[in-house]
């Protein structure tokens, strides 16, 4: 065994070794071919130094990625670096005159206020939110309906420019060019001045009324109407007296659309709910609950229809209203003699 190892460490070389204990092998006996084998087991792998030098990188790499994750977030910036300034040759005009005192200064801002931005309430148009003013257009306002649907509510007004003509408008109507009804409240038209935009409104005046009691009615004599049951009649003269004012006489009673149940609005007729003593409509049978059904056979369904009855009040000399008091239709006729 001893002369097996000495012959394989005098080898110069790794072949000369493997034929050195070939030979040993081939002629020492069965334990020394075995102990010569384990010793060959022992050899250094090839390349093994570069597998030591390739483990060391990996493991330097690694190390040098986890120590640039630990310090990361330590190194990066809490705030964004201020600007560089400007190049001082930028400001400068001919001359080489130093042109940054125009922006220092700022005619256009020198106190270094900035403004609040300018919304659609600052320009001419005024949106619906912003308070209406009393307007001084050439209008008046005679009467007002306010329906459940404010699209359906009317205004009647009076244009006193275009031969004082009485005419009922409704939300976005235009009222004779001068402006757009755009609300109705009750005794109050808001509407859009076509000129200016604004917001603007008219009333009726409510001197007199007080605790909700309506306008007293210019007093009236028993002589001025002639009455046989459901039989009127009536002198010309004294029906354009009492009819004069419209004004006065919308004031003397107050009247409310009779909408179907059941029939999305329809309206059929008006509901009188309030009238004042000793005014016409009491003189003229009427009283409160009864519902105006139609004029001379022609239904009264809107306040444009009851205006066009009110002014042939003023030429007819024959006129017939059907109502319904108590459930029951009655008719009422009047004879107006010159």
């Amino acid at each position: 065994m001893k002369s097996l190892l000495g012959r394989f460490k005098k080898g110069s070389g790794p072949t000369e070794a493997s034929q050195t204990l070939s030979e040993s092998i081939s002629q020492s006996n069965p334990n020394d071919v075995i102990l010569a084998k384990s010793a060959s087991q022992f050899s250094p792998p090839p390349f093994e130094n570069l597998y030591k030098f390739a483990l060391a990188g990996l493991i330097g790499y690694a190390g040098a990625d986890l120590a640039v994750l630990s310090f990361r977030d330590s190194s990066l910036p809490n705030a964004v670096p201020p600007s560089r300034m400007s190049n001082k040759r930028n400001n400068q005009g001919p001359g080489g005159k130093d042109l940054s005192v125009i922006t220092q200064r700022n005619i256009f801002n020198s106190d270094g206020i900035i403004p609040d931005p300018i919304n659609q309430s600052d320009g001419p148009m005024e949106d619906d939110t912003s308070v209406p003013v009393l307007s001084s257009l050439p209008l008046n306002l005679i009467g007002t309906i306010v329906h459940v649907n404010p699209a359906k509510s009317v205004a009647t007004i009076e244009v006193k420019t275009a031969g004082n003509k009485i005419i009922p408008y409704i939300p976005n109507d235009e009222i004779e060019g001068f402006a757009t009804l755009v609300k109705v409240e009750r005794n109050k038209a808001i509407f859009r001045n076509s000129q200016n935009g604004r917001l603007e409104y008219i009333e009726i005046k409510l001197e007199g009324l007080k605790l909700g009691v309506l306008n007293k009615p210019q007093s009236i004599k028993q002589g001025d109407v002639k009455r046989d049951g459901n039989n009127f009649a009536l002198l010309r003269s004294d029906v354009n007296k009492y009819i004069s004012n419209l004004s006065d006489i919308v004031q003397q009673a107050r009247a409310v659309p009779n909408i179907i149940p059941g029939s999305g609005g329809e309206v059929q007729g008006f509901r009188l709910v309030d009238i004042a003593p000793d005014s016409i409509y009491e003189k003229l049978g009427l009283k409160p609950g009864d519902v105006i059904r139609s004029v001379n056979g022609e239904e009264v369904n809107s306040p444009a229809k009851a205006i066009e009855l009110y002014n042939r009040l003023k030429t007819d000399t024959r006129i017939a209203i059907d109502i319904e008091r108590g459930g029951r239709p009655e008719t009422f006729n009047y004879n107006i003699e010159d």
